[in-house]
């Protein structure tokens, strides 16, 4: 994984920018697999907590969007359980 999508000191409310390269293409597969790629956060958070199991995410105590704990869990698939090109 890139580390330069991974930031040292979090400000809250910040959403981590979209993955790109090969990370975007890896995350994509996981989209198109469960039918998810056009649909919002919320689905596709779904879609990754079936590969990376079920959690919550929280960053600052509680109140984080979909959006940020969708660029979590991506961040999370790609450190932990996807495959490299």
């Amino acid at each position: 994984m890139n580390e330069g999508t991974l930031i040292r000191e979090p400000k809250q409310g910040h959403v981590p920018p979209p993955l790109n390269g090969d990370d975007k293409k890896v995350v994509d597969e996981i989209y198109a697999r469960y039918s998810v790629a056009g649909k919002g956060p919320a689905e596709k958070n779904q879609a990754l907590m079936k590969e990376i199991q079920s959690r919550r995410f929280f960053a600052f105590g509680g109140g984080e969007t979909e959006e940020m704990e969708l660029r979590a869990n991506e961040r999370i698939y790609l450190s932990e359980h996807a495959r490299r090109l």
